[in-house]
């Protein structure tokens, strides 16, 4: 990362725009925070920080009065300073886009720029806050123009009739309470979430359960802005995964029992026929052959004996 010292504001480039408006460029150079822009005294129209790593918008110099226009597009920005409008008091034009600004309240901050009339939030968490466009207008009543869309007196009259009701006072009460109780959190030793309890980030792995719920949330998408908001979500850690069941383990399969012992399955103790060893598979056992009873004797043998007598 590259300090802003007053060293690069130095050689820093310096030119006219084609609105013929005096422009300093600081862009591309990982740039974490903005100090020391007290050296410029004022002396430009715009000032280009995009494509850096600034977190807060904030630190500028007091009374401001010729910047008009700050471009802070592809950064880090997730804070906005409450006493930003003592610093930047003549901003007309504000270009967010891809930064990291996820509550209603920071944006709320905005609110005292009273010269502001053009703001760009695209590609950050908040805009799918509920009534995130609402929210804006009626908190910038000079605003021309949110996110390149021009703002209709329809929109104002919406927003008007909204937070005038007390669904619209309890939004605006929540937005409020949200930033003080991320401080609280801080304060007793615990980092904020980045995407909620079940969000998913960028740095994160995710288990394959989570990815099977981004892989079906992508099919189902069905345009180019679906899919582009799919991804800035898993990127800035909003995107809500559900849980899931785990599957129960299958019940373990019972070992067969083993094959009973010959002379069990024959029937018979030491029973070794023939056909024993084919009925062992089908549990049948052979009979021991019962014994022979002799065939009584006939009167014919009865005779043949007396004849032997005889002689």
């Amino acid at each position: 990362m590259v300090r802003l010292t007053t060293d690069l504001l130095r050689v820093a480039e310096s030119r006219l725009n084609t609105l013929q408006e005096r422009e300093l460029v600081l862009r591309g150079l990982k740039i974490p925070q903005i100090e020391n822009l007290a050296l410029l005294e004022d002396g430009y129209d715009v000032l280009d920080l995009s494509d850096n790593e600034v977190k807060k918008l904030d630190n500028f110099p007091l009374n401001t009065k010729r910047l008009s226009c700050l471009l802070l597009n592809n950064n880090s920005v997730s804070r906005i300073s409450e006493s930003l409008c003592d610093q930047l008091v003549g901003l007309k034009e504000l270009v967010l886009t891809n930064n990291r600004l996820a509550s209603l309240a920071e944006v709320g901050h905005l609110s005292k720029l009273k010269q502001l009339e053009h703001l760009v939030l695209l590609d950050n968490p908040v805009v799918f806050q509920a009534h995130y466009r609402l929210f804006v207008i009626q908190a910038l009543p000079k605003l021309k123009s949110l996110d390149y869309r021009k703002v209709k007196a329809k929109e104002r009259a919406e927003a008007q009739t909204l937070f005038s009701s007390a669904a619209g006072r309890s939004l605006v009460e929540a937005a409020e309470a949200d930033p003080k109780a991320q401080q609280q959190e801080s304060k007793a030793g615990g980092d904020p979430p980045a995407g909620g309890a079940k969000g998913g980030g960028s740095g994160l792995a995710l288990s394959s359960a989570q990815k099977r719920q981004v892989r079906a949330a992508l099919e189902a998408a069905k345009t180019k802005e679906e899919v582009d908001r799919l991804e800035l979500q898993l990127k800035t850690g909003t995107f809500v995964f559900t849980e899931e069941e785990e599957t129960p383990a299958p019940a373990p399969v019972a070992a067969p029992e083993p094959v009973a012992a010959a002379a069990e399955v024959d029937g018979s103790e030491g029973g070794g026929g023939k056909g024993s060893k084919r009925n062992k598979a089908s549990g049948k056992g052979t009979k021991s052959p019962a014994k022979r009873r002799a065939p009584e004797p006939t009167r014919a043998d009865a005779e043949a004996d007396e004849d032997v007598d005889m002689s």
